[in-house]
């Protein structure tokens, strides 16, 4: 599900909110998704596979609340990660948006 989008600096589309994925994990675990498009709405490749990465940041939970925009080529996330059984707490990750890597939190 989405749960924000901004725009970058270059008019790239960058979307974010939590799913499943069946390739990268168990069916159990949420996975962060972070999503880049190009300015004619085409998932844009040079940022992630199918412009779209998928990050676990918790041990079965990543959920990714608000994204904003640097002055740079990248973007910061807010999110919730799961850290114990039922424990929860906020995280904030920077995306190098000109690399499909680092994450960084």
């Amino acid at each position: 599900s989405k749960n924000d989008l901004a725009i970058a600096l270059d008019g790239k589309i960058i979307v974010t909110g939590v799913g499943r994925d069946s390739v990268a994990g168990p069916s159990h675990q949420f996975f962060g998704i972070v999503r880049r498009y190009n300015l004619d709405g085409s998932p844009d490749i040079n940022f992630a596979r199918m412009g779209k990465r998928s990050l676990l940041v918790g041990s079965d939970y990543t959920q990714f609340d608000r994204v904003t925009v640097d002055d740079g080529e990248g973007f910061l996330l807010l999110g919730t990660r799961q850290i114990g059984s039922n424990t929860f707490e906020a995280f904030v990750s920077r995306i190098n948006g000109s690399r499909k890597l680092p994450l960084q939190n």
